[in-house]
């Protein structure tokens, strides 16, 4: 009789455990890989989005890089020509670069050299001889680039080059890291009288990589179109090993993209994309073990949990068994306990293994809201925010929007709003289209386009030159938009201001002239109303059918 119980206990405790098996199975050979190669693919998008947002913000800050020499060109008192011997000549020159002095916080230092008399002026106004720059203690010496090669360099540049970053003994011996750029002014001209040099500091671009994302970790590179590394993030061990450059090799041929590869036995999420400004092909790198940690510690977590469960489960299953003078009826029972409780009680082990699985349901959550956290939808949140008078000064909006890549060039900036009459979906198609006409803007003319608190509405906060034809170029875009989509708009447009206060007050002024105009009121498309300075406020109504402007003061 002892004999028969044991064996019904052991049948009843090998049917329990292959029943409490078969999760565990498909936890371990489905689910653990399957949220894996999920958790990879968002590290990858998200890479991805973070080394464009990188070669956005570059070609930002370095446009002004090569539109300097232009500038330097079309001083009219420089007289770059005709500077020979003339003493006073290099007075005036020094004064005219102390003008650049403060245009741009992304440059180090700036030097303007002079062919026919030998001086580099720089944008502190002090002027330096050729051969100051020859040995470290007055100029600028730089370590790994011969004097000699350097003058014959300056004089002999026909095209813009950049030299990657390098240690430079700056006035007072100090040891930095540059990254020169050199371009002949004008860019193009046959006989340039000169060569103007532009030192960046390294530090300076990595602190700007590093601003897109603080919770990024991954390394930073940025490769020259002929596959010449400029700035590198880190050192790091892999850079100069053959994988990584046969890696950056292959990445040259394509121009985006991400996937995982293995440098030197241990696997990497890269990302790359090449610039259409200036070729430059930015990469990233990020440990797939440093990417899966979190993930790793919940699923090695959940496997001791489920091992704990199991070993509980068997002891609570052989003690219910041996103290049951009937076996069945007590299983019966403590099924009738386990799903349908009758009173409140204590988590048991399957209450474990759900609250297990929700923290881990949970922790994905936050991955997948942490990811579509993205810097565009920070963009229009900001840009918003600006038209409702949040900010009280520009200083303070532009502490919040520069890692976004958010500046208005202009002093003078406006507000259109756009009423479109489409379908359903139609408007998702206009917003699409205007975005992709941010970057086609015209020179005067800098702004963005963004989603309004109404489906119908598409806002435009642009900043102008006084004298940019905005009336004008608002009616062509409508024509465009129109010719383009077949979506008919009407357009409302505020008066300038030049702060934030007056980018709202513009906003407001842009949404009401759309509200009149489909009231049905008979007013001619330009009304005149009076603000708070008893200034008269401009409203303005664009239709597809611009020769029905008229005027009224």
């Amino acid at each position: 009789m002892k004999k028969n119980r044991f064996n019904l206990l052991a049948k009843l405790l090998i049917s329990y455990l292959l029943v409490l098996l078969f999760p565990v199975i498909v936890i371990l050979f489905y689910y653990y890989p399957y949220s894996t190669e999920v958790v990879k693919q968002k590290e990858m998008d998200w890479n991805a989005h973070v080394t464009e947002q990188v070669m956005n913000s570059l070609d930002i800050f370095t446009r002004y890089v090569y539109n300097l020499p232009a500038e330097l060109v079309n001083n009219q008192e420089m007289k770059l020509y005709m500077a020979g011997d003339d003493d006073y000549q290099r007075v005036v020159i020094a004064s005219e670069m102390r003008k650049y002095n403060a245009t741009d916080a992304f440059i180090d230092n700036t030097f303007l050299y002079v062919k026919s008399i030998g001086y580099l002026f720089s944008k502190t106004g002090s002027a330096y001889s050729i051969h100051d720059f020859e040995s470290p203690g007055v100029g600028y010496y730089y370590e790994n680039w011969p004097h000699e090669a350097m003058i014959k360099e300056l004089n002999n540049l026909t095209t813009p080059t950049v030299r990657p970053a390098e240690n430079v003994i700056v006035s007072g011996n100090n040891r930095m890291r540059m990254l020169t750029f050199l371009s002949p002014p004008p860019l193009g001209g046959i006989k340039s009288p000169g060569t103007v040099l532009i030192l960046v500091r390294e530090e300076t671009i990595i602190r700007l990589m590093k601003s897109v994302s603080e919770a990024y970790n991954g390394d930073f590179f940025i490769f020259d179109s002929k596959g010449n590394r400029l700035v590198a993030s880190n050192e790091t061990s892999y850079a100069s090993s053959s994988d990584f450059k046969e890696l950056v090799s292959g990445l040259g041929e394509r121009r985006s993209g991400s996937g995982i590869y293995r440098i030197d036995g241990k696997s990497y999420i890269v990302s790359n994309k090449v610039s259409d400004k200036n070729g430059w092909n930015y990469v990233t790198l990020t440990a797939v073990s440093e990417t899966l940690q979190d993930i790793r510690i919940i699923q090695r977590n959940t496997v001791v949990l489920f091992i704990v469960i199991l070993l509980l489960e068997v002891i609570v299953i052989y003690v219910s068994i041996r103290k049951n003078y009937h076996p069945i009826k007590g299983l019966v029972h403590f099924a009738k306990n386990m799903f349908a409780p009758r009173e409140p009680r204590t988590m048991n082990e399957f209450d474990m293994i759900r609250y297990a699985l929700d923290q881990l349901s949970s922790a994905n959550s936050r991955l997948d809201e942490r990811v579509k956290s993205t810097p565009p939808v920070m963009r229009d949140n900001l840009l918003f925010e600006l038209i409702c008078d949040r900010y009280p000064s520009w200083e303070a909006f532009q502490k919040e929007a520069a890692p976004y890549g958010i500046s208005f060039r202009y002093a003078h900036v406006a507000v259109a709003v756009l009423s479109c009459e489409t379908q359903e979906g139609g408007i998702e198609a206009a917003a699409q289209y205007c975005r992709m006409h941010e970057d086609r803007l015209p020179e005067g003319l800098q702004g963005y386009f963004f989603n309004s608190i109404y489906h119908q509405e598409i806002v435009f906060i642009c900043s102008h030159d006084p004298s940019f034809p905005l009336k004008a170029y608002l009616c062509g875009f409508q024509q465009e938009l129109l010719e383009k989509t077949g979506i008919r708009t009407l357009i409302g447009m505020g008066r300038s201001g030049q702060s934030p206060q007056g980018a709202h007050l513009s906003y407001l002024q842009a949404i009401r002239a759309p509200n009149i105009f489909e009231s049905g009121i008979n007013f001619p498309f330009w009304f005149l109303m009076k603000s708070k300075s008893s200034k008269p406020a401009l409203f303005l109504i664009l239709q597809n059918n611009c020769n029905r402007w008229s005027c009224s003061y």
